[in-house]
């Protein structure tokens, strides 16, 4: 079981309890996916863009998403693909909802902005190859999103929040990768 704890204003510590069952884990079914490679297993879509910086990430998988009362924002806990580490990165309410329903398997009935973006993307040939979640600065977890398209690779700064949206909302199979510093 895991445990993320958070002190409130009158001292008082609340906590957000995960079981971990194979396959009562929300999520699970999205970590067999990116096992299977239908979420781009590393071998099939980030070796070919393999670089210094790469080679300190490990592909990881939201485990669930929860709040801990009273805060308001919620947590996405993300666990190593092939090894017992995880981390968590707080999101909006709003973004936590989305990754719930992703991570539960609920579809919306219209497209959410990210699957819209993803969409579009992909009307315009081009495609988020991955998604890294690189580090913390200043408090804040920073990520990138690499993107390809007929003229080369690029990648952009982003939210961690949005860059996990991202990658579980496209309409192709998208890695979330972390740096190996933020598994613990």
């Amino acid at each position: 079981m895991a445990t993320l704890d958070s002190e409130r204003k009158d001292g008082e510590t609340s906590e957000l309890r995960v079981e971990e069952h194979a396959n009562d884990v929300p999520g699970a079914e999205l970590h067999d996916q990116a096992k299977s490679g239908q979420f781009g297993a590393p071998e099939l879509s980030v070796k070919p863009l393999l670089s210094d910086s790469l080679a300190r990430l490990r592909q990881v998988f939201v485990q669930d998403v929860g709040v801990a009362l009273p805060e308001t924002f919620a947590r996405v806990i993300l666990r190593d693909l092939d090894a017992d580490a995880s981390f968590t990165v707080p999101v909006s309410l709003d973004q936590a909802s989305q990754i719930a329903a992703k991570v539960r398997s609920i579809e919306p009935p219209r497209p959410l902005s990210h699957q819209l973006f993803s969409s579009i993307m992909l009307g315009f040939d081009l495609r988020v190859e991955y998604v890294a979640i690189t580090g913390v600065k200043e408090g804040n977890f920073t990520a990138e999103v690499t993107v390809s398209s007929t003229k080369g690779v690029r990648t952009f700064e982003a939210r961690a929040s949005d860059a996990i949206l991202m990658a579980l909302l496209s309409d192709v199979p998208v890695p979330i990768l972390a740096d190996l510093s933020l598994l613990s």
